[in-house]
């Protein structure tokens, strides 16, 4: 109707009309109509084959469950065989732990019988078995108290308890045996024989290896068991053994035995034990560490073990400070040697006693105590040079003693320069011995003990001796760099001094009388022969000076001068000052007409002056 333009009624029966539209129109709307068909044939195209799809999904998934349904169905079916094939496994397994449970303790019981045959026997016979057996024992023991329920239990542990007690006996005893053979103490004085040998071994062998290896078998089979009292017999031999090796050492004073020689030997040995204990400590740790089985009782063992030897070796070192006072010289080089020691292996005891910060406290202690005793020793030096008895001197004014100790004394200090620079460096200053403050002691007593003689040559001779002694030591050597040059100039202008004063002593009543003119002689009878106080004069010139001469030879003669040196410049300087005077004076008189007999006042001449001279000092 709308194509034809023809009228149509509506709902309400009335008539309506639409327009008439024109082909054109109509015709596109014909293919837009057609177009949205098309494309809704397509749409229910798809949807179609989609249903179709969906369908054969459906299928296949209701033959799935379908097959789900028959396999679910035959398994509900097969369940309780399953459940009794559990309970068939469950039972096999319980029997078989039944059975290997049964044989275990079936071969438990068949074993005590074995470690009973074995036990019943001597260690020595078979050790590994034997010890082996021993650990044995002690498992089975465990494994009989673990399993109280049966029967024979009770029965089993008594027998083994009874085996293991007997068993570990003969243990504790080989075990002691060993220690009494090879762990006796050692012999200090051999092994230290060669210092440099012993100072490059890690350790030293306190037990020979093949006895330690039998040791730690043993323990490990005693710890196994229980069995510890055999620690108490390790540590009481262990502890023995050292003591008595530093006890006959160190040794005592041997009845009679001088002080100072003993002295020495002891301060000699504790210098040398000062430098090993570090590594005897240390070589003891190791063969416990070695030995027990237990590493966790190492350190307890090794510091019981140690304790006589720690504080035997306390106690004698205190003894050697406080002892009996024996010559400041050598005691001071003792204490700074052993001082010197201590610096040096201070390191190697801290690693010793890393965990013992008690020993190593006293330790210190023990280092300090030898530190005030060097000062305090090197001052008492000092103060004895000062001090020393100004009568005690030679009758031929040698060297003094004290002064070739003095400079002994310092040669030893400059030994010990690193020691002594470290001493100084935590002492007051203000006490502390110098170089400088040993010598004026020194020389302010030789001037005392100068001044005891009562002949002034002699004297001044032995000052000439210890002053050129004293130079000469130090001139080019290592002392001079200490002494320094100002003392080296002052001791120069003293040993000057002493040698004119010496000369100026000896000769200068002799040179006065050689070259006195004051002589007024008068002759007689036209100038040819002399008056008789003339004549008197002369003779009593010769009288005089052939006196000084007797004198001068004899006396001279009892003098000494060791150092060949400076006797031959005396020598020269005594020729120099009394052959040339006397040869003008008796040139001078010889001739004169004062005598007719001349032999008895010509007793000398040059030539025999010399020999006089040459005889001088015939005490060195």
């Amino acid at each position: 109707a709308e194509y034809m333009g023809r009228s149509v009624r509506g709902d309400s029966g009335a008539m309506l009309t639409r327009p008439v539209r024109n082909p054109a129109e109509l015709a596109a709307a014909k293919f837009e109509e057609d177009a949205r068909l098309e494309k809704e044939e397509k749409s229910l195209q798809n949807l179609k084959h989609s249903l179709q799809s969906s369908q054969e999904l459906t299928d296949q998934m209701l033959s799935v469950l379908t097959s789900f349904e028959q396999r679910l169905s035959n398994l509900t079916q097969m369940l309780p065989i399953h459940k009794l094939t559990q309970q068939i496994a469950r039972a096999q397994k319980n029997i078989d732990g039944t059975l290997h449970s049964m044989e275990k303790i079936s071969g438990m019981f068949r074993s005590i019988r074995e470690v009973e045959t074995v036990l019943e026997g001597n260690l020595q016979d078979d050790t590994e078995l034997f010890l082996e057996s021993v650990q044995r024992c002690g498992e089975m023991i465990q494994f009989f108290q673990n399993h109280q329920s049966f029967k024979s239990s009770d029965k089993a542990v008594k027998r083994l308890r009874q085996l293991s007690t007997n068993a570990l006996a003969q243990c504790d005893t080989v075990f002691t045996d060993h220690l009494k053979r090879s762990a006796g103490p050692l012999n200090l004085l051999k092994l230290t024989e060669n210092m440099q040998t012993l100072s490059e071994k890690e350790e030293i062998e306190l037990i020979p290896d093949s006895v330690q290896v039998e040791l730690r078998k043993l323990c490990s089979a005693m710890d196994g068991c229980g069995f510890y009292s055999y620690l108490d017999k390790y540590k009481d031999k262990r502890s023995q053994a050292l003591r008595l090796t530093l006890e006959r050492f160190l040794g005592e004073k041997q009845e009679g035995e001088d002080e100072t020689i003993a002295f020495d030997r002891f301060g000699k040995r504790f210098l040398v034990t000062v430098e090993i204990l570090w590594k005897l400590c240390k070589s003891e740790r190791m063969l416990a560490v070695h030995v027990l089985s237990n590493s966790s009782r190492v350190d307890s063992i090794f510091t019981d073990t140690t304790d006589g030897l720690f504080e035997y070796f306390l106690r004698k070192g205190e003894e050697l400070v406080k002892g009996k006072r024996v010559e400041n010289q050598l005691r001071v080089f003792v204490m700074l040697d052993i001082l010197e020691a201590f610096h040096k292996r201070l390191s190697d005891y801290q690693a010793i006693f890393a965990d013992n910060s008690s020993r190593m406290n006293r330790l210190t202690q023990l280092v300090d105590l030898f530190a005030s005793a060097c000062q305090s020793g090197m001052w008492e030096y000092q103060e004895s040079v000062g001090h020393h008895p100004a009568k005690l001197v030679s009758k031929n004014g040698t060297v003094h003693e004290i002064t070739s100790n003095t400079l002994n004394f310092l040669r030893q200090m400059l030994n010990r320069t690193a020691t002594i620079s470290r001493l100084e460096a935590v002492q007051n200053n203000d006490s502390f011995v110098t170089v400088e403050s040993l010598f004026q002691q020194l020389i302010s007593n030789l001037e005392t003990k100068a001044k005891s003689y009562k002949s002034a040559p002699l004297s001044h001779l032995f000052l000439l001796n210890n002053f050129s002694h004293i130079l000469k030591g130090v001139k080019h050597s290592d002392l001079e760099g200490i002494v320094g040059p100002a003392l080296m100039e002052k001791l120069q202008l003293m040993t000057e001094a002493a040698e004119r004063a010496y000369l100026a002593e000896t000769f200068d009543r002799g040179v006065k009388i050689m070259e006195d003119d004051s002589a007024n002689l008068v002759y007689k009878k036209g100038d040819t022969e002399l008056a008789k106080n003339s004549r008197n004069a002369v003779k009593n010139k010769y009288n005089e000076l052939n006196s000084f001469l007797d004198e001068l030879g004899s006396t001279q003669s009892m003098f000494c001068v060791p150092d060949d040196e400076l006797r031959n410049r005396l020598w020269k300087a005594s020729a120099d000052i009394l052959i040339p005077r006397f040869e003008r004076f008796h040139q001078k008189f010889s001739g004169l007409p004062f005598t007719r007999h001349k032999e008895k006042y010509f007793k000398h001449d040059g030539k025999s002056l010399r020999a006089m001279v040459e005889r001088f000092y015939g005490d060195t």
